[in-house]
C-alpha cells in the first residue's frame, strides 16, 4: 500500500511539474511580447501619475493632472499627452473624483480601427462596471474626445467594440458598438 501511494505521489508530482514548466514557458513568451508593447498602465492619485505607453508604431507619455479637493480626495483636471515632442492637454468627463486608494487605468490602443493608437482613461472606481473616457487620434495627430463608455473588448476582425456591464445582481447587458464615419454607435 505504501509503495502504491509513493508511486502515485511521484506520478502526480511529475505531471504537476511538467504543467508548471509549460505554463512558465508560455508566461515568458507573453512577458517578452509585452515588454515591447506596453498598452496599459495603472496610476494612483497619491504617487504614480505618469506612464510611458507604446503601440506597434508609436509611443506616448501620459500624465494625469489632479486638483486636490480635500485630504485624500482629488479630481482629474486634465490629461497631458506628449508624443513626438508635441504636447496636447485633453479633458473628458467632468468631476471624476479619485480617493486615496483608487487606481486609474490608462490605455493606448486602437479603438476606431484606423491603425493609430487611441487613449482611454478610467473614470469609475470601486464599482462593478469599469468606465473609460475615450479619445481617438485624428489624421492631424490630435486626440478628440469620443465620450464615456464601458470597458471595451476590441474585435478587430469584425471591427466592433463589445462591452458587458452588470445591471443588477443577476443581469448583465452586452452591447456591441460600431463606427459610422467618426461617430460611435450602438448596434
Amino acid at each position: 500500500m505504501r509503495f502504491i501511494f509513493s508511486v502515485c505521489f511521484v506520478l502526480l508530482f511529475s505531471a504537476c511539474s511538467s504543467n508548471n514548466q509549460r505554463e512558465d514557458n508560455t508566461r515568458d513568451n507573453i512577458t517578452d511580447a509585452s515588454a515591447e508593447i506596453k498598452s496599459e498602465c495603472v496610476l494612483t492619485a497619491k504617487s504614480v501619475r505618469s506612464c510611458l505607453l507604446s503601440s506597434t508604431d508609436d509611443e506616448i507619455q501620459i500624465t494625469v493632472r489632479l486638483d486636490s479637493v480635500s485630504d485624500g480626495e482629488w479630481v482629474i483636471k486634465n490629461v497631458e499627452l506628449q508624443e513626438l515632442g508635441n504636447i496636447q492637454l485633453i479633458t473628458g468627463s467632468e468631476a471624476v473624483t479619485l480617493f486615496e486608494g483608487d487606481s486609474l487605468v490608462v490605455r493606448f490602443q486602437d479603438i476606431n480601427f484606423d491603425n493609430r493608437a487611441d487613449v482611454a482613461v478610467s473614470t469609475s472606481f470601486g464599482t462593478p462596471n469599469l468606465y473609460f473616457d475615450y479619445w481617438v487620434k485624428s489624421q492631424q495627430g490630435e486626440y478628440q474626445f469620443v465620450g464615456n463608455y464601458p470597458d471595451f473588448k476590441i474585435d478587430s476582425n469584425a471591427q466592433q467594440l463589445i462591452s458587458n456591464t452588470k445591471s443588477n445582481a443577476e443581469t448583465y447587458r452586452r452591447q456591441v458598438w460600431v463606427w459610422r464615419g467618426e461617430e460611435l454607435i450602438e448596434r
